[in-house]
C-alpha cells in the first residue's frame, strides 16, 4: 500500500502488476487486494488505471463488472478499451458459468 500511495507512476505500476502475483499466490486477502485494486482504478497514470481494470479479472464479476463499467467511459482512451475488454472477458465468463451451472 505505501507503493501505492507514496511511489512515483513506475512503483505504482509495478505494485499493481504484483499485486496479481500476491493473489495468485495466495499472500494477500481477497478483499485487501480489491482494495488496493479500488485505489489504482482512482490513479492520476493511465497505465496505472490500464494495469488495475485488467486486474479485475482476478475477481468474482459480480464485484469487477461495476468498476470496469465506471472505468468504460475513463478519458483515457486506452484505459477506456481496456475497460471495454475487461467487460467483453467477464461477460464471457458469466456465459461459461451459465453453462457449466445449466442456466
Amino acid at each position: 500500500r505505501t507503493a501505492l500511495a507514496q511511489g512515483e507512476s513506475l512503483s505504482r505500476l509495478s505494485a499493481a502488476s504484483r499485486l496479481r502475483t500476491l493473489m495468485a499466490n495466495g499472500q494477500i486477502r481477497a478483499t485487501d487486494g480489491f482494495a488496493l485494486l479500488r485505489d489504482l482504478l482512482r490513479d492520476s497514470d493511465p497505465a496505472i488505471r490500464s494495469a488495475a481494470v485488467r486486474a479485475l479479472l482476478m475477481f468474482n464479476t459480480e464485484f469487477a463488472s461495476p468498476l470496469a463499467s465506471t472505468a468504460a467511459s475513463d478519458p483515457d482512451p486506452a484505459v477506456a478499451q481496456a475497460a471495454k475488454d475487461t467487460l467483453a472477458e467477464i461477460e464471457a465468463i458469466r456465459k461459461v458459468d451459465a453453462l457449466r451451472n445449466g442456466r
